[in-house]
């Protein structure tokens, strides 16, 4: 048998070295990376969780409930920039003219995204329930929470100042901690026509009365936490805070919220005397911490209102009148901007949806 092989009908494709472009790369004309970095942890991320609560029952199918509802989270995943300038490198940056590809742990790498698994989390709550099991027509089911959240990373999004370094820096409140938040909800058939309690045998007020269903949730909360930053001063941060003149306001609130025109001071402005912050430097970080502020709250009543008629045997028509936001109460959003360095910082220029009223029938067969 011959040594000798023929191809036939196969052509030949050509490998491109994979390490040619890096032997070309350089911080003039660095590689660019797409993908992500994984760190390399024998930590899996851990979740503990305790709670300890009370129950009692009560007349009228009412049970209350008091619960104290507590986690901790550990290694969890924190998205981070990669390959970005260290800290120490400021000076050279800021001052030296050095260039930010220069300064990079690799210059012929452009910067990246990595995971991290470091971030920690609690959370602590009291949480009141008060639950009226639907019975002669009315059911009841309310709740309260008072709790806190703190962690390092709520998401890829943070605020974070250097987020490659000194991660300890930022703890604070999580982005979705709600100290307060109230819920009530009801459903009230109205005891009067056929099968209610009262005026079930007088066919004419059953005709106006009868068949009346009244549904509400009402809710409030506080808003979720916000971070005041400034435009960057110091190149080699991601974002940069500001530093602290008056600690007693961390938060930067205005007493009193107030018209500027059509938008809504929700924030001190930078012009005020009283203004709690002033811009850090080009060489260091700002004192202020993450989520120091906090966004408006907001209060909601749903409201709804079905009736039923019975058409015959087979047929039932239902009547649906529902409101949303019923009380037309005004809930701002966030401010446009929380950056110190921006024209509108502090400003509200948005709410939520105004009162919606939709009406309906429907029909069962």
């Amino acid at each position: 048998m011959s040594g000798r092989h023929n191809h036939i009908g196969l052509g030949l494709q050509t490998l491109t070295d994979p390490f040619a472009e890096l032997a070309q790369a350089s911080a003039r004309q660095p590689l660019t990376v797409s993908a992500v970095s994984y760190a390399n942890s024998a930590d899996l991320p851990r979740l503990t969780q305790w709670n300890i609560g009370v129950q009692r029952n009560l007349p009228f199918n009412t049970v209350v409930e008091a619960a104290y509802v507590a986690s901790r989270s550990a290694h969890q995943p924190r998205g981070i920039p990669a390959n970005n300038p260290r800290f120490e490198s400021a000076e050279a940056v800021n001052l030296g003219g050095v260039r930010i590809q220069d300064a990079r742990p690799f210059p012929v790498y452009t910067g990246f995204n990595a995971v991290q698994y470091d971030g920690t989390g609690d959370y602590h709550s009291m949480q009141f329930n008060v639950t009226r099991r639907f019975s002669t027509g009315f059911s009841l089911d309310t709740s309260f929470t008072f709790s806190k959240s703190t962690d390092t990373a709520s998401g890829f999004g943070d605020s974070f100042q250097i987020p490659w370094q000194f991660p300890e820096i930022e703890h604070g409140l999580s982005s979705l901690d709600r100290p307060r938040s109230l819920t009530i909800g009801w459903v009230w058939e109205l005891p009067f026509g056929k099968g209610r309690r009262y005026l079930n045998g007088n066919r004419f007020a059953s005709a106006i009365l009868g068949g009346f269903q009244l549904n509400g949730i009402f809710s409030a909360a506080d808003g979720l936490p916000l971070t005041v930053t400034q435009q960057n001063a110091n190149l080699v941060l991601q974002t940069q805070r500001p530093n602290v003149r008056n600690p007693a306001n961390l938060s930067g609130k205005i007493d009193e919220p107030r018209f500027e025109g059509p938008a809504r001071r929700w924030l001190i402005a930078t012009t005020d005397p009283s203004f709690p912050f002033e811009p850090s430097g080009n060489l260091g970080l700002g004192n202020l911490g993450r989520n120091t502020s906090r966004e408006p709250g907001f209060v909601n009543f749903n409201i709804s209102t079905f009736r039923n008629f019975d058409i015959s045997e087979r047929f039932r028509l239902q009547f649906r009148a529902e409101a949303y936001n019923a009380l037309n109460r005004v809930n701002y959003s966030q401010p446009s901007s929380a950056s110190i360095s921006a024209a509108n910082y502090g400003l509200i220029t948005g709410a939520a949806p105004a009162r919606q009223v939709q009406l309906g029938l429907r029909l069962s067969f």
